[in-house]
């Protein structure tokens, strides 16, 4: 970060992370560790003899999403971006790092495969779709369907006599012909599973989870036998990769690393690359001391002192049956309002719900489960008075919802906003900043009258709260910069640069992957979440 304005004084409360919420695996041609990062749009690597951790390409070089990737081991891989929103679903990146988009259309593209011994290219629709699919590598010829008979096809591998291993719903594993499409279900089944590998003596490596822990099992060729290798000691695990010489590299997207094990018999955990952490930062609230912070799949709660976000309140969506996170806002009474993040179906973009939780003790009791449905891909929160403000990304709307409940109060305050990432109400005015637009409208409530605030100067206008003294502070993702406007006149100051921030990305999660987080505390401080590498910061008036 670089500060504008020397009034400011600015400190890092949590350090970002390099691995930006790993996710698929696999080798590049010389051995490193290819990782793709679901909320940043962007493909890391690892060299396995330093640890060091660099980037290779990210969404400045066209890239939308990297969820899963596969490679061809001299130096072309193949990445998906799993999102109903996406105009493109698997990118091929090509030696140098030149990514080109392959397909569109093919809406939750999750895992994919590159066979190495035959060439041929693998992928499948996870929650917006149940297709299993071959496709060009080149992309030179319309995907070919194998089946639909599964949903949530998560991830796969290639057995020795080349038919294909997918990880299929109800904890299943299903063994499919890739030509005709004929499969059999292997007789194990487990209470979570994300991906798998084939090992070199044929057996299968498989992670999932249970209770917010992250398990690893090994399977019997045939499916007969399973056994338990780690439980209850690692955190939810998303992906796998098998080198050759026993290797086995797993990757966690909510604690944004990989682990290394070695497979000799027994398991033994080697190293981790990257430390623990937030795998991004999404939506962020204050209500008195108390700072929450959507980090993408769960809620933590910032522990200022030991400079850490806490999984405090982690446990929320995982046991509670609260759906993964996407908008956060305290309401002055302390009332905690939340919207569940778009997921990889269009039905969780366009029906989603507002939440009210009671957060004593942080147990984040649900208490108007049954409220304020219908809202179509929420985007932004505020309360206001008996009002709840509403924005809807997909519609380009403001709902203004009863906050005591009374669902024939609803109504529709402001229409032609596009893309709504942020919004605030100041002294009766609602603000709204468009992502799309690159404006900040603003509405006055009383008299229902509209204007347009700020028209120029802004790139990809996001997270918006007030600061004490009734400012507009707002985060634009170009040039990661954190604006003070004045409400009445539109000016518009530069507080500071350089954060990592991105632009809007359409990627698996699209309401929360696009947030970026914003607040002000009880000091007046401003906090600030990037959500492309996971840091909180803190911007402070410089005492004289």
């Amino acid at each position: 970060m670089q500060i504008v304005d020397h009034t400011y004084t600015a400190r890092c409360l949590v350090e970002g992370t390099a691995l930006r919420g790993s996710c698929g695996m696999a080798f590049d041609a010389d051995g490193n560790v290819l990782v793709g990062h679901v909320f940043s749009a962007r493909v890391s690597r690892i060299d396995l003899t330093t640890g060091a951790v660099s980037a290779y390409v990210d969404h400045t070089q066209g890239l939308i999403g990297a969820d899963d990737i596969t490679s061809d081991g001299r130096g072309t891989c193949w990445t998906s971006c799993t999102s109903a929103l996406a105009g493109e679903s698997v990118f091929r990146i090509d030696a140098g790092g030149r990514v080109r988009a392959l397909y569109a259309g093919l809406a939750g593209a999750n895992g994919i495969l590159f066979d190495r011994r035959t060439g041929r290219l693998f992928v499948g629709q996870f929650g917006a779709g149940n297709g299993l699919y071959e496709i060009d590598p080149d992309g030179l010829r319309p995907p070919r369907l194998i089946t639909k008979a599964f949903a949530s096809t998560n991830a796969m591998d290639v057995d020795r006599e080349g038919q294909l291993l997918v990880t299929v719903d109800g904890g299943r594993i299903a063994r499919v012909d890739p030509d005709t499409g004929a499969f059999s279900v292997l007789d194990v089944r487990f209470p979570h599973n994300s991906a798998l590998k084939v090992g070199r003596d044929g057996e299968l490596y498989v992670t999932g989870y249970v209770n917010g822990f992250g398990m690893l099992w090994r399977v019997a060729p045939d499916g007969t036998s399973m056994q338990t290798l780690s439980e209850g000691v690692l955190p939810p695990l998303d992906n796998l990769l098998y080198a050759p010489d026993g290797r086995l590299f797993v990757s966690s997207l909510r604690d944004a690393t990989v682990i290394e094990f070695r497979v000799d018999g027994e398991i033994r955990e080697v190293r981790r690359f990257s430390a623990s952490g937030p795998p991004t930062i999404g939506a962020m609230t204050a209500h008195g001391d108390v700072v929450l912070v959507n980090d993408g799949l769960s809620v933590r709660r910032l522990d200022r002192a030991a400079r850490t976000l806490e999984m405090t309140a982690g446990s929320f969506y995982a046991r509670r049956g609260f759906p993964v996170p996407g908008c956060l806002h305290f309401a002055p009474d302390g009332v905690l309002y939340m919207t569940p993040g778009a997921q990889s179906s269009m039905a969780g973009i366009t029906d989603a719900r507002v939440y009210a939780v009671d957060t004593a003790d942080y147990g984040f009791r649900v208490v108007n489960a049954g409220m304020y449905q219908g809202v179509h891909g929420p985007s932004a929160l505020w309360a206001e008075g008996p009002d709840l403000y509403v924005a809807e990304f997909v519609t380009g709307r403001v709902l203004a919802l009863d906050r005591g409940g009374d669902d024939t109060r609803r109504r529709v305050v402001l229409e032609g906003v596009h893309g709504p990432l942020g919004m605030a109400v100041c002294d009766g005015v609602l603000y709204v900043a468009e992502s799309l637009g690159q404006r900040i409208s603003a509405l006055e409530l009383a008299t229902g009258r509209r204007r347009v605030l700020v028209s120029a100067g802004l790139g990809r206008p996001g997270a918006m709260t007030c600061a004490a003294d009734g400012a507009l502070i707002v985060l634009d993702a170009h040039g990661g910069r954190v604006l003070r406007i004045a409400p009445r006149t539109g000016a518009v100051a530069t507080l500071a640069t350089g954060l990592a921030v991105h632009p809007m990305v359409v990627s698996h999660w699209p309401l929360v992957a696009v947030m970026n987080g914003l607040a002000c505390d009880a000091s007046g401080a401003i906090l600030i979440g990037c959500n492309a590498d996971g840091a909180v910061w803190c911007l402070e008036r410089a005492r004289a």
